[in-house]
């Protein structure tokens, strides 16, 4: 590490360790019991063999705690060292991360975001770079604003948590060919969550740099020199489609609409959605209230070629039936507010485009960060808003049979038709994203 140029400080801050060669230093300092040996295969730290034997995962690594909002380690992530080899074996990965567990879900959680949101009190953007090594090397110089996914794409959860936070999320990526598909995808998964306040931006770096190298070359002031230079969403967006089509043909410019229609239709309606596609009538010479329509027509053959793959289309819901999970959700809490604990990861709802959703998300948060909290005081956090009337309405609410077990199922139940939503939602993009063949292996599973 101090041959890489980190400092103490910057280590402890980070809480970086070591796991030291061999394979039962771990399950020997904390696997006395079989209860405990229990624990650390359910957590990650010990790998179960078929013989019902343990051996530590990780095994002379340099370790990176990854840690929740509350600062809490959940998991951990681990970096070879530059000579490390295992013998009669061939070279292990580069980085090992913890699998999912009950604590950690990797589409979920961002490193350096904890930390990033303790060393500011107010953050300016979040910078999305790929290793800990990164994150870790921006902080030391003062750029305490980095974060990276855990081993996976960045996700809409991801997102959703990022913007609830800053208004501006800039990704980092290796400015080669790798690094742009990287970039593309990401743009992808940001769509259905893009709306007006809320700012992507792509940076990429010279060949063969990374964030590590490339801010020990330049400095702090030239590396945010490179940020405040990044391409905005829209640039990125029909740069990448404009090296697909020649707009100074007509056939180059029908490639270019047909798509950028099936992505535009995955923007939420609004400012932003309107721009974009009045800029896709520009290039392809179109005027806007002519393109306008054959978005608004895009939605039929989607619904066909459900029916094309043999597949059911989904069922929609439709009017007021939108507000009822939500509603019952908050009645419920409302009336018992230790609810809130049975609710895993609020922030997987926030994308959705449903009344009253950012409520109930701030609720459950607020609630699992709170759990002693009682509605009275719940309600007086919204006091003088236009939530605070809503919430009240809400807490007159009482049940039939106020028994635990009813209150739990209903409950249970108002997040599960929240997450039938979320699926529907998730099934039109990704078949949109299939339509250009650009599906990973995970997305078509």
């Amino acid at each position: 590490l101090k041959q890489r140029g980190l400092s103490g400080e910057i280590a402890a801050e980070f809480g970086i360790g070591f796991a030291p060669p061999g394979w039962d230093n771990l399950q020997r300092e904390l696997g006395a019991s079989g209860e405990r040996q229990e624990q650390l295969v359910t957590t990650g730290m010990l790998i179960r063999k078929d013989d019902g034997k343990s051996y530590d995962r990780f095994r002379d690594r340099i370790m990176f705690p990854i840690r929740d909002r509350r600062g809490r380690t959940i998991a951990f992530g681990g970096r070879i060292l530059p000579d490390t080899q295992e013998s009669g074996a061939k070279a292990p990965a580069k980085y090992l991360n913890s699998p999912e567990t009950p604590l950690f879900h990797k589409g979920q959680e961002l490193y350096g975001l904890y930390e990033a949101r303790q060393a500011l009190r107010e953050i300016p953007r979040l910078l999305v770079v790929e290793g800990y090594m990164d994150v870790v090397a921006l902080a030391q110089f003062d750029i305490r604003y980095g974060v990276a996914t855990l081993g996976t794409a960045t996700t809409q959860e991801h997102l959703n948590r990022l913007f609830r936070l800053t208004p501006e999320v800039v990704f980092c990526f290796d400015g080669d060919r790798a690094g742009r598909d990287a970039a593309w995808r990401a743009l992808n998964n940001a769509l259905p969550i893009m709306r007006e306040g809320r700012q992507i931006r792509f940076m990429f770096l010279p060949e063969g740099d990374d964030p590590d190298t490339r801010i020990r070359a330049v400095g702090k002031a030239g590396f945010e020199a490179d940020i405040q230079a990044a391409l905005n969403f829209s640039e990125f967006f029909f740069q990448h489609l404009g090296k697909l089509a020649d707009t100074n043909s007509i056939d180059g410019r029908a490639q270019l609409v047909e798509q950028a229609r099936p992505l535009l239709k995955l923007l939420p309606p609004g400012v932003f959605r309107h721009m974009m596609t009045e800029q896709l009538a520009r290039l392809a010479r179109l005027e806007p209230a002519e393109l306008e329509a054959l978005l608004s027509r895009a939605e039929q053959p989607m619904t066909a070629n459900k029916a094309m793959h043999g597949q059911r289309p989904v069922t929609r819901h439709q009017g007021p039936k939108l507000l009822s999970p939500v509603r019952m959700a908050l009645m419920r809490l409302l009336y018992r507010p230790e609810l809130a604990q049975l609710a895993d990861e609020p922030g997987r709802f926030a994308e959705l485009e449903v009344p009253g959703i950012k409520l109930l998300v701030e609720v459950l948060e607020i609630l699992q960060e709170n759990p002693k909290l009682n509605s009275s005081a719940l309600i007086e956090r919204w006091r003088g808003t236009e939530n605070s009337s809503h919430l009240e309405k809400l807490a007159t609410w009482e049940p039939e049979v106020a028994d635990d077990e009813s209150l739990e199922q209903e409950f249970r139940g108002a997040l599960a038709q929240l997450d039938l939503q979320q699926l529907e939602h998730r099934y039109d993009y990704l078949l949109a994203r299939s339509n250009q063949g650009e599906l990973d292996p995970e997305e078509k599973r």
